[in-house]
């Protein structure tokens, strides 16, 4: 699929993601940008990935970052592992047709439970045909003096479970550049 998103799984995906741009909701989305920033890091994970954690998820955080890493390097601003104007948070959210789950793991102490809630409850809401699988990924980029937010946006994909590594890794960079495209206009 190549990050390709089919018409029926777009059809499945705008509901939430006409819900996070309408803004009829408590999560707060600015829409900063990159101007007067010049180096990022990621928040520090809330605890260690564990060696026996599965290697699936353990993978997938790793190709996250890279590809965050890469947006930034590639519109000018370093990653860099302390003292930097930005810090970086994400947030991956998974849902099928009857729960929804996520990883916090580099979203650091923020409250996040407004996000998911959210998400659960607009993609509960539908009833589909057949077994869905949506996934999300948040990000937060946060002011290192101020702690302020100063950006925040999403991107959907669906499945990347039966994909080989080089689709699941194209997946992941679509929805990455997707989710921080507004950042660096």
């Amino acid at each position: 699929m190549h990050g390709i998103i089919t018409r029926t799984a777009r059809y499945i995906l705008l509901p939430l993601a006409a819900v996070y741009l309408a803004g009829c909701t408590s999560v707060p989305m600015p829409k900063g940008s990159s101007k007067g920033y010049s180096s990022v890091r990621f928040v520090a994970p809330n605890q260690p990935l564990a060696e026996d954690s599965l290697p699936r998820f353990v993978e997938a955080h790793r190709m996250i970052k890279s590809a965050i890493s890469g947006q930034m390097e590639q519109h000018g601003l370093q990653v860099v592992e302390k003292d930097a104007d930005l810090i970086v948070a994400y947030l991956v959210i998974l849902q099928d047709n009857v729960s929804t789950s996520y990883s916090n793991q580099y979203y650091g102490y923020q409250d996040f439970m407004d996000i998911v809630n959210l998400a659960h409850d607009k993609g509960m809401k539908k009833s589909y045909p057949e077994k869905v699988e949506k996934r999300a990924v948040v990000i937060d980029l946060i002011d290192a003096k101020t702690y302020e937010l100063v950006y925040r946006d999403f991107a959907l994909s669906g499945s990347l479970a039966h994909l080989s590594e080089a689709d699941r890794q194209n997946q992941i960079e679509n929805a990455v550049a997707t989710a921080l495209q507004r950042f660096f206009r």
